[in-house]
């Protein structure tokens, strides 16, 4: 996708406190008129190929000041992108692609094969094309190279290029944070959100000791994001330590440490979260001793279990289970829909 795509959809004219948006759906149309209304929309800027039966697809746009942010869902499809359409429809861009699929993709002589996960960048005043693959939440923005030469002097270099590990990792965690967030984003603060993109994608092509400056801070909250993801995710793991995120993170200990020092630090972090969540199973009513319950968390002993959670909630983890017993048996029965109170509880804290 790029800059000259279709609007469908589109915000309301009387709504201009938010990013503009628009949206396009095949569902809304007979089946056997969904691919060619799909084909149609990419054909602006890309030549299209699919299996037309069964062909579905949805695309979501924000406009954030001069960069696009699409996510599109797509069957089965190969784009691509000519000679003939580079000359006839003039655009200047470059395109950041994130899939969750492993692609091929063919980048003017050379052929590359994409793990899931990774980002391409493609200029579009050149050929590329991506062989078959289904687009499932695929995260694409569309950058004019006049925003990208502020920060990146030489573009000619860009077009095939693959972030994955280490700095693409953050560079993938912006463009899905863009992703969730771009419908909210406000009018106002578009401009500085764009600029921030392009530092950190300058950051991550050509780490600079000035480029670098730039993008420290957001590149630091990405990093956060990511690594706040996986100790979430890996809560009941014994091997959770500080180590172990940094070494899934792809970065040193110092970067991480750095990043994470307005919140105490990792280890203090990851402490706080188990210990959420080891409040959350209590007020749930999860079966088991507070030891068995605290064991899933990485607590060693009843005795460290008791002492870290009065030190965080100013009561020992049976006091606490004691007190919600009482709460449930004085309160619920009064109220309507007991069970569902207490699935409340457990999801939301």
């Amino acid at each position: 996708m790029s800059g000259g795509q279709r609007e469908a959809g589109e915000q309301p004219e009387a709504d201009r406190t938010f990013c503009a948006q628009a949206s396009f759906s095949t569902d809304l149309l007979p089946p056997h008129q969904r691919f060619e209304a799909w084909r149609a929309l990419i054909g602006l800027t890309h030549d299209l190929s699919a299996d037309p039966a069964g062909f579905s697809a949805q695309l979501r746009t924000v406009r954030v000041d001069e960069m696009l942010v699409h996510v599109m869902d797509a069957s089965p499809q190969a784009v691509a992108r000519s000679s003939a359409q580079v000359r006839r429809d003039g655009l200047d861009h470059v395109v950041l692609h994130l899939s969750h699929h492993a692609q091929r993709l063919t980048s003017g002589e050379r052929e590359l094969r994409v793990p899931a996960g990774a980002i391409t960048l493609n200029d579009v005043t050149q050929t590329h094309r991506r062989a078959t693959a289904p687009e499932r939440g695929s995260v694409i923005l569309s950058l004019p190279r006049d925003l990208l030469a502020e920060a990146l002097p030489g573009l000619d270099g860009l077009h095939g290029r693959v972030l994955y590990d280490g700095a693409g990792s953050l560079m993938r965690d912006h463009m899905l944070d863009l992703a969730d967030q771009a419908g909210t984003l406000r009018r106002a603060a578009a401009a500085d959100v764009a600029r921030v993109t392009v530092h950190m994608l300058a950051a991550c092509l050509a780490p600079t000791a000035e480029l670098i400056a730039r993008a420290r801070e957001p590149l630091a909250h990405a990093l956060v994001r990511r690594a706040r993801r996986y100790i979430e995710a890996n809560l009941a793991a014994p091997t959770l330590t500080p180590d172990s995120v940094c070494h899934a993170m792809g970065v040193s200990r110092s970067t991480l440490f750095r990043a994470f020092q307005p919140y105490g630090g990792v280890a203090r972090v990851i402490w706080e979260r188990r210990l959420q969540a080891l409040r959350r199973d209590l007020l749930g009513g999860a079966p088991g001793t507070i030891a068995e319950i605290g064991e899933r968390y990485g607590f060693g002993s009843g005795v460290q279990i008791s002492r870290s959670f009065r030190r965080a909630f100013g009561l020992s983890p049976s006091e606490f289970r004691q007190e919600q017993t009482i709460r449930l048996r004085d309160r619920l029965p009064a109220a309507p829909g007991p069970d569902l109170f207490t699935q409340w509880v457990r999801h939301h804290g």
